[in-house]
């Protein structure tokens, strides 16, 4: 939820006001890697 928030504050302060949006699209992005490869990560 915070996230969301977080976002919706960006948007606002880009664009100046949440009634001109007119859609929403989340996106996901994964990646797929083998176990060696955990100390990458930091």
């Amino acid at each position: 939820m915070v996230g969301t928030l977080n976002c919706l504050a960006s948007v606002k302060e880009a664009i100046g006001d949440l009634d001109r949006v007119r859609r929403v699209v989340k996106l996901l992005g994964m990646v797929h890697c083998t176990p060696s490869s955990r100390s990458s990560r930091r």
